[in-house]
């Protein structure tokens, strides 16, 4: 693997590899790379028909890859210990590319599939305050209630805009501690449910769903979406009494350890 150090090289092999045969999961933008490059995080290893990009986690990379499928035999590639990526299915598309990282070596975790609410145009919606939730709190219970490596969770500047910006819909105990919690992200057209978290011992009491009422109560004049893993039936159908249905769209969570 090829350390990046400035953002050019990275946008040169970028355009190197962007063909209309081109399969990618990447959804970056220039702002991300610069930031992982200022982190020291940002690595690269390409082929005659490939790039892959690995941004360094504490103990592991997440992937994202630019790849050209239909030419030569497989590449011969220096894999980190641990690596992770997530590949992105619009409805109809192919699942080769699925095959192609199979036969590099990685295993499937987990499917996610994406829900959507169309918008309401005669709903009434909440306009009340949202109460506060620190940023110390969101990142100890999103810690507590995902796996960092396959969550998506967001990073620490991250959890602090969305407190400074009230993102955050939760559920307090008695003792005045966060039990729940629902993390909004607000989109031109859509608002999405990044991460909806429930402590353990006050699971099964219902907080999910009021959570979810609550978000499409204040949201639900536009359209809504989340993405939820397939072998959580229970909060499938949580979100399908919310007026949430299958979008078709759906991603492939993998993993390759050397």
């Amino acid at each position: 693997m090829k350390k990046v150090t400035d953002y050019e090289q990275i946008s040169a092999l970028i355009t190197k590899y962007m063909t209309a045969k081109t399969e990618t999961n990447s959804s970056l933008i220039a702002d991300d790379y610069r930031e992982e490059i200022s982190q020291g995080n940002l690595y690269v290893q390409n082929w005659n028909s490939g790039l892959l990009i690995f941004r360094q986690r504490k103990d592991f990379f997440r992937g994202n890859y630019y790849v050209i499928l239909d030419t030569d035999r497989k590449p011969n590639i220096e894999w980190p210990e641990t690596t992770i990526m997530e590949i992105v299915f619009r409805p109809g598309r192919s699942r080769y590319i699925l095959d192609y990282w199979k036969d590099m070596g990685f295993e499937q975790i987990f499917e996610r599939m994406r829900m959507t609410r169309l918008p309401e145009t005669d709903i009434s919606t909440l306009d009340s305050q949202i109460p506060s939730v620190t940023a110390d709190e969101a990142e100890d219970i999103l810690n507590e209630c995902f796996d960092y490596r396959t969550a998506c969770l967001p990073e620490r500047k991250e959890i602090e805009a969305d407190a400074e910006e009230s993102r955050f819909l939760s559920r307090r105990s008695d003792e005045g501690d966060l039990s729940a919690m629902l993390r909004v992200s607000s989109k031109k057209s859509y608002y999405e449910i990044r991460q909806l978290c429930v402590r353990n011992q006050f699971r099964g009491s219902g907080l999910a769903d009021q959570l979810t009422q609550e978000f499409t109560q204040r949201f639900g004049d536009k359209k809504c979406r989340v993405w939820v893993r397939k072998d959580f039936k229970e909060t499938r159908k949580m979100y399908e009494k919310n007026g949430f249905t299958s979008d078709g769209w759906t991603s492939s969570v993998i993993i390759r350890n050397t």
